[in-house]
């Protein structure tokens, strides 16, 4: 059973006294569909911190998400994070790797003053390896010979990127036995165990009511603009934009272009293309 999956909706009692809490289990998988299922106290009282880490964890993707939508300049000279000395019994969630070349707390720029989860802590201090609940790695970071020399086995190990496998290089990887090493994954696939998407949308109709008038549009020459600065991508849309360059006039810019800068209003369309 997959943790994060789990609605808790009522409690009965058996003969001997043992508790049963009859819920609903969401399988994405299967359809967005639910099915009921039984649990005994016991399990819930043997997987408690799993379900209480699991649930923090999606709140921080849920605060990452708000964060990287919003963008601009944040302060992050202040504490992002409660101090384990303030909590009688903290939840530490430890980050084990960088973010790219950045430290990752600052980073991710996750702000816990909103979350509803108090007792916990973030922190990239190795140091606390054995009080920590959880430990997440960041994909595009984790090296084979740079992992944690001991684990408690009622640690989760979280595997954490929002880039494409294709672009995941972990050094080493031969080197390490992997299958079984994670507990969660924490991505932008929807089927993640925490899911971490670049954005979210939903429609206002009334926010389209400006719309560009036909004669501006007329006016715009040129017919279509692509920026890229990754050569080479998995996703060969080198090959297609040069495709269709054969028969549609699209200007290529960034570092894999001619390097122009260009005012995007001139242009019919824009052209946006996945690098794997």
């Amino acid at each position: 059973m997959r943790p994060g999956r789990l609605m808790m909706v009522g409690r009965c009692s058996q003969p001997g006294g043992v508790s049963v809490y009859r819920g609903w289990l969401f399988a994405p998988s299967v359809g967005m569909s639910i099915f009921p299922v039984y649990l005994t106290s016991s399990w819930l009282r043997a997987n408690a911190r799993r379900i209480i880490i699991t649930g923090l964890i999606l709140t921080l993707g849920l605060y990452f998400l708000i964060g990287f939508k919003s963008g601009g300049a944040r302060d992050h000279s202040s504490a992002l994070y409660v101090p384990v000395e303030s909590v009688a019994s903290a939840n530490v969630i430890l980050f084990w790797t960088d973010y790219f070349d950045m430290d990752i707390l600052p980073a991710m720029a996750f702000n816990l003053s909103e979350c509803p989860v108090r007792n916990c802590l973030l922190t990239s201090d190795r140091s606390r390896l054995t009080a920590s609940a959880a430990v997440v790695f960041h994909g595009d970071n984790l090296d084979a010979d740079d992992l944690p020399p001991s684990r408690d086995i009622n640690q989760l190990f979280i595997f954490f990127s929002l880039e494409s496998p294709f672009h995941a290089g972990i050094p080493n990887l031969e080197r390490h036995p992997w299958p079984g090493f994670f507990n969660l994954t924490w991505t932008y696939r929807e089927d993640s165990d925490i899911f971490s998407p670049y954005y979210t949308s939903q429609f206002h109709p009334s926010q389209w009511a400006d719309r560009v008038s036909a004669p501006r549009t007329v006016r715009r020459k040129a017919a279509a603009l692509t920026m890229i600065s990754h050569c080479g991508a998995t996703s060969n849309r080198d090959t297609y934009i040069a495709d269709l360059q054969r028969y549609f006039p699209v200007d290529l810019s960034g570092k894999c272009g001619d390097g122009l800068e260009r005012n995007i209003d001139d242009y019919l369309f824009y052209l946006s293309f996945e690098n794997a």
